[in-house]
């Protein structure tokens, strides 16, 4: 059998070259996913813990502001004391009777409704002498 003819050197050694190319370009893209969860996970970690600090500033805050509060209201609960015993003993301890609520004058249904019932009369009556004026025309014309 003849021998199959011999590529030059240089394909061949371009081909070797080639043929390790797809092992080059998996190897580097595992390296880059590797270095892409550890940029990840770092960037998860960096958020946990702001988020973990602005809660615990958020509680710190809170918390100040409650103790603040209950402070206030205890002031005002020993000055509104303060203030009721002063008046007690400002006050006469005599009680005297209370006084009636003048009495509201009654409405007036029954004087408004006769002031309606007088306009309509009124209002008949001219009517009437209207009436009466035109027929007189008639029979004098």
């Amino acid at each position: 059998m003849p021998e199959a003819p011999r590529l030059p050197p240089v394909i061949e050694e371009m081909l070797e070259r080639l043929s390790h190319v797809p092992e080059q370009v998996a190897s580097m893209t595992e390296q880059q996913v590797r270095e892409f969860e550890k940029r990840l996970e770092d960037a998860a970690r960096r958020g946990e813990a702001a988020t973990e600090r602005l809660v615990n500033g958020l509680v710190t805050e809170l918390r100040q502001q409650i103790e603040s509060l209950q402070r206030e209201i205890g002031q005002l609960d020993r000055t509104v004391r303060r203030l009721g015993a002063d008046v007690a003993k400002k006050t006469p301890s005599v009680r005297r009777p209370a006084r009636k609520a003048p009495a509201a004058p009654a409405p007036a249904p029954a004087a408004k409704k006769a002031a309606t019932k007088k306009a309509a009369t009124k209002k008949a009556a001219t009517k009437k002498a209207a009436a009466k004026k035109a027929a007189a025309k008639k029979a004098a014309g």
